[in-house]
């Protein structure tokens, strides 16, 4: 004889309780690689930068939490108790959806020369008639290490729109890029508007064959 299925409120305990589980340890990582390098390296998981990885690791935990409360079955004596924890995670989750709105939104743009990675990522946000940039440093699958910072005018997002030139030069690049939206036809040359230097990082097999995203306003 067969025993009968789970209760479905237990299974949605059951999932709630995993999700909560491993939307946890993403964050306990994710903090853990921030504090152990005193803030200078991070996580970055695709499109995901450390920033998007805890707004949306928070917004998970809290969801699973209030449908775990709500799914689990409570005498009558606690039901208050019960009820006000899915009203507080419901509350906490609803204000990690509205800063996911804010902070997932991000472009991940590897800084490439001569259709090579150079190991750079460039993390690029946009608010109002401003953007902001962060470039890491590749070390390795997941870690990346912050050295330097980008910007924009008018939301514009260099790298992310192909804004910019590489140049190598005695173990530098030096990267040039537009903090304006280039005209129509002229894109961006080395030694342009802003510049940033970083080492050439030798120590690595770059990836090759690769293209630099145009925006609709510039040359092909």
């Amino acid at each position: 004889m067969t025993p009968p299925p789970p209760p479905p409120r237990r299974t949605i305990t059951w999932i709630a309780g995993g999700v909560f589980a491993c939307a946890t340890a993403v964050v306990f990582w994710v903090v853990a690689v921030s504090s152990a390098s005193s803030g200078a390296a991070s996580v970055l998981i695709g499109p995901l930068d450390e920033l998007s990885l805890l707004t949306l690791s928070v917004l998970l935990a809290f969801g699973s939490l209030g449908v775990g409360l709500w799914s689990i079955e409570a005498p009558r004596r606690m039901l208050p108790l019960k009820v006000i924890g899915v009203v507080l995670a419901t509350c906490a989750g609803a204000l990690a959806a509205l800063a996911a709105v804010f902070t997932v939104d991000a472009n991940v743009t590897p800084v490439l020369h001569r259709g090579c990675d150079t190991g750079y990522v460039v993390v690029e946000r946009s608010f109002l008639m401003g953007s902001s940039g962060t470039v890491y440093r590749q070390d390795g699958a997941f870690i990346v290490t912050q050295v330097g910072w980008s910007s924009g005018d008018n939301g514009h997002q260099p790298f992310s729109m192909g804004g910019y030139a590489v140049t190598e030069e005695r173990g530098m690049l030096t990267v040039s890029y537009a903090v304006n939206r280039p005209v129509a036809s002229t894109g961006v040359t080395a030694g342009s508007d802003t510049s940033l230097s970083l080492p050439v990082l030798d120590d690595r097999s770059p990836q090759c064959g690769l293209h630099t995203a145009r925006s609709a306003d510039q040359a092909p």
